[in-house]
């Protein structure tokens, strides 16, 4: 958890986990390919949007379709985001959200290789949460593995109160990445001066 940003975006994306009578989340991730800092890839949950109905752990009431894609416009439109990641499912929100202009593609649900990608990029320090988003923050803290699938020998997360972090797999699993590597197939930045500095055939440059 971090309290700013660790880097200027190159870009953002976005991941929805869209709900009715379940909450609604959507995560600002914030990308940097490394080209302008030379560290490396770095992702960042940079916001959330996050509306839980519940009567008893929430606001008691339920959004339409058009204020949700409504809230998503107005929360996504300071951003360079490049795709909005989403379930496939949501289908006839997707059509709310296209029909405003923004960019939407299904993401991949495959629940054990999303978390699998966020544990290892948390883990190496590529991907951080800012400490504004508390739902994801606190999804994150509390997730929990399925001791039954475990003793049927299959790996499952147990599917609770995990809406926040369905919406950050949805990135992980679906966006590709370019990072920056310009010494890439061998070369590195000795080869480039010596290059680019060494005497030529004619006595030049």
């Amino acid at each position: 958890v971090v309290d700013k940003p660790p880097a200027a975006a190159d870009y953002w994306v976005a991941g929805i986990d869209y709900g009715a009578v379940n909450p609604f989340a959507c995560v600002l991730v914030g990308v940097s390919t490394g080209k302008y800092t030379q560290t490396g890839k770095k992702l960042w949950v940079e916001k959330e949007y996050y509306w839980n109905p519940n009567p008893k752990t929430g606001t008691g009431r339920q959004k339409t379709n058009e204020e949700f894609a409504n809230d998503v416009q107005a929360f996504l439109e300071p951003y360079s985001v490049k795709q909005i990641y989403i379930d496939p499912s949501a289908a006839a929100f997707k059509v709310d959200l296209r029909r405003r202009g923004l960019h939407v593609v299904d993401a991949n649900n495959e629940v054990l290789d999303g978390i699998t990608m966020l544990a290892s990029e948390m883990r190496r320090g590529a991907l951080v949460i800012c400490s504004e988003c508390k739902n994801t923050i606190r999804e994150i803290e509390s997730y929990v593995w399925d001791s039954k699938a475990a003793e049927r020998g299959r790996d499952e997360p147990i599917k609770k109160d995990d809406h926040a972090v369905d919406a950050l797999r949805y990135v992980l699993a679906s966006h590709k990445v370019e990072t920056y590597q310009p010494y890439k197939n061998g070369h590195n930045a000795e080869d480039y001066l010596k290059g680019r500095f060494s005497p030529g055939p004619r006595g030049g440059f």
